[in-house]
């Protein structure tokens, strides 16, 4: 059950890292047993509640440790531009605004389910007195009234920060501005850099890059890969994150959802127009920004990382991943009709 877990998202590099921090856990610590004996099931039982309890704790003790952060980013009268719905960025910023650090914030809505409007709604209660909220497309206009750009990250690789559609964009513009970007993510958020069943196969040196850095002894997590291009995915985890077309279309006007559909009709999820022609649309939701747009830094619940440090805490990670699954022989993923002899497949 935990690598179906570990598979479920891709972009969220979270999820799977806490299932296979779990798992890493459970294994080292039976491992560790004098018993010679296979473990009880009551004992497997008490083994698994005590890791899914240490690994809740890690956690809880990293989210605290990036508001801290997260807020010392913001200076005195920062005016600052995000997009989405991150908690650690909302966090960050109402903490500064609880002390009269904020400024003000722009929040590009982030289309099509407008988390940016959610995020601006929470600010707003939150105490801040200057939240305006901007259609995507107009990020590039509003860049020379704030002074950074903070985005979150659902997954961190040498690839960059996973994040909503349209950071990227974003950091481009900025970078042409002069405009610092941060991206904020706890350590539990540093990714394999890529889909979990990549490693199928791997032996235990292919990892790469040799020990843990700075971040790299936790369970995180972030996906590598470009995106995508031409209309097209080209690889990487966030590839599996494109919804359905109503989504994008429900906002259109009326007229323009009926002239869309004559010859051959909306459709969506990449698989391209009817044969009638039609329109396509496309609504993928995660895309990497490369470290390098990322000018301000990457700061995780360990400080400002370098990327030399989550080059290694990638190699790392895969390396747990390898032990938490029993990787290292498997020639194939584990099916749910086969049980792994190890103890990483439930």
């Amino acid at each position: 059950m935990a690598w179906h877990i570990a598979c479920a998202r891709p972009s969220m590099a979270a999820i799977a890292n806490a299932a296979a921090g779990v798992m890493a856990a459970l294994d080292s610590e039976l491992r560790a047993r004098a018993d010679p004996f296979a473990p009880s099931p009551t004992a497997v039982r008490v083994a698994l509640l005590e890791a899914v309890r240490a690994e809740a704790a890690r956690l809880k003790a990293q989210r605290a440790q990036l508001k801290e952060r997260a807020a010392a980013l913001i200076p005195p009268g920062a005016r600052v531009m995000t997009t989405s719905y991150s908690s650690t960025v909302l966090v960050a910023l109402a903490a500064a605004a609880a002390d009269g650090r904020l400024g003000a914030v722009v929040c590009c809505e982030s289309r099509p389910l407008c988390e940016g409007v959610a995020l601006a709604r929470a600010l707003a209660a939150a105490g801040a007195r200057d939240v305006t909220v901007i259609t995507d497309a107009q990020a590039a206009a509003f860049l020379g009234s704030v002074d950074l750009v903070l985005l979150g990250a659902d997954a961190l690789s040498e690839a960059g920060a996973v994040n909503k559609v349209g950071s990227r964009l974003i950091a481009l513009a900025a970078r042409e501005e002069g405009i610092p970007v941060y991206a904020c993510c706890d350590s539990g958020k540093i990714s394999i850099g890529g889909p979990v069943e990549q490693l199928v196969g791997l032996g235990l040196g292919s990892g790469g890059g040799g020990g843990g850095g700075s971040i790299a002894s936790s369970g995180g997590g972030v996906v590598g890969s470009t995106g995508v291009a031409g209309g097209r995915n080209q690889g990487g985890a966030e590839e599996h994150e494109e919804k359905g077309e109503d989504e994008v279309t429900q906002g259109w006007p009326a007229q323009l959802r009926a002239a869309a559909a004559v010859g051959g009709g909306v459709t969506g999820g990449g698989k391209g127009a009817g044969a009638g022609g039609g329109i396509e649309v496309r609504n993928v939701y995660f895309e990497a920004v490369p470290l390098p747009l990322l000018t301000g830094g990457v700061v995780t619940d360990q400080g400002v990382v370098a990327e030399d440090d989550i080059r290694a805490a990638v190699a790392s990670r895969r390396r747990q991943y390898l032990r938490a699954f029993d990787l290292a022989t498997l020639e194939h993923p584990p099916r749910p009709d086969v049980k792994s002899g190890g103890l990483g497949v439930a």
